[in-house]
């Protein structure tokens, strides 16, 4: 994944559940403080983001999120 995919990911999960606070976990959040051309290639092998948010204690809204832009989604499919 590049930084340019992570955005991607950030733009299309605010636009889904209008929550402005996205918290990044996981090995791809460090392409929210550094560009990819600065780490070692298997920093970013992996092709998918895991997103949370700070006020979503059940889990719901990144559920659904999973569910719209996850994986095998139509958002997968067209984007990777």
């Amino acid at each position: 994944m590049r930084r340019i995919d992570l955005r991607h990911i950030a733009r299309a999960a605010r636009a889904i559940t209008g929550r402005d606070r996205i918290l990044v976990v996981g090995s791809q959040a460090i392409l929210a403080s550094y560009d990819e051309d600065d780490l070692p290639p298997d920093a970013t092998v992996s092709r998918e983001a895991d997103v949370a948010f700070w006020d979503d204690a059940d889990n719901l809204v990144s559920d659904s999120l999973d569910g719209a832009i996850g994986e095998m989604s139509p958002f997968d499919s067209t984007f990777g």
